[in-house]
């Protein structure tokens, strides 16, 4: 249900949509195709969910959609089995032609903690889910006495310096500086914004001039980076580095790692070390 599999379901639509003998369907966990580059401008609350979220149906009116949880492929029987979303019915759908888009989910590289600690960033509901947590911890900051735990409530750290990472902690940062002024018991100065990296400098997407003019303006905005430092684990109060360098927080965003879906780990074809499945080199 993501740009790879929409795309390919529109244009096998408009090939084969006078063929009454040709059936297209798409099984997706979400019945929207989701723009993810922007789910930090939604956690920052610069946009709404709308507007990065289309319905599937609309923009596929020839083609049957299930929502559905993917169980297993059996490749040599040209059979598939799915789970409808809320249902406990396992069903099968025999194919034709199977595409394989199934995108990407967070790997936490067996980070002890990390995946029961931190919040990733993947899907409408993670948006929203870490947008009500950064005010949450601002509720509970601006009521608390603790000086400990107000440090780590008013912490908010982004572990991964690339595109999805960078965006975060800066979206962050305005959602919380944006709000302050209603929280009477929190100054500016009470709060930190780390972002967490394993290389020498942010965005290696971008040319180090591009990267060092960002990580420059970020600065300037109060946000204050830890580079060559890897992350080694996650309690429920801080964040672990390699270094033994602990950082009290109850905030932490995982953007430091993806792996393709693990459903291809269970088909009989050739993989790489990521867990990707092998194709031509004209795909």
């Amino acid at each position: 249900g993501g740009f790879g599999g929409i795309s390919a379901a529109t244009r096998l639509e408009r090939i084969f949509w006078r063929n009454p003998n040709f059936e297209v369907v798409v099984i997706s966990q979400s019945n929207y195709l989701l723009f993810t580059p922007m789910l930090a401008e939604v956690a920052g609350s610069a946009l709404e969910p709308q507007h990065i979220s289309a319905p599937v149906r609309a923009a596929l009116p020839r083609t049957r959609f299930i929502r559905a949880d993917v169980m297993d492929i059996h490749t040599d029987a040209q059979l598939l089995h799915y789970c409808a979303t809320d249902s406990d019915v396992v069903e099968s759908l025999d194919y034709t032609h199977l595409v394989l888009a199934l995108g990407s989910v967070p790997n936490f590289f067996n980070l002890p903690g990390m995946e029961e600690h931190s919040i990733s960033l993947k899907s409408l509901e993670d948006a929203t889910n870490l947008r009500n947590h950064v005010i949450t911890q601002l509720e509970l900051a601006d009521a608390n006495l603790d000086p400990e735990k107000r440090q780590r409530q008013l912490t908010f750290l982004v572990a991964g310096g690339g595109f999805a990472g960078t965006e975060t902690i800066a979206e962050i940062s305005d959602l919380v500086t944006s709000v302050i002024r209603y929280y009477p018991n929190i100054e500016r100065s009470d709060l930190r914004f780390v972002l967490v990296h394993s290389r020498n400098r942010i965005l290696p997407e971008l040319g180090p001039d591009l990267a060092n003019y960002a990580m420059e303006k970020l600065e300037a905005r109060g946000i204050e980076f830890v580079l060559e430092a890897r992350v080694s684990g996650a309690t429920e109060n801080a964040v672990l580095l390699a270094d033994g360098r602990e950082i009290p927080t109850h905030t932490i965003v995982w953007t430091a790692g993806d792996q393709p879906n693990p459903l291809l780990q269970r088909l009989p074809s050739e993989r790489a070390r990521s867990g990707a499945v092998i194709v031509e080199p004209t795909l």
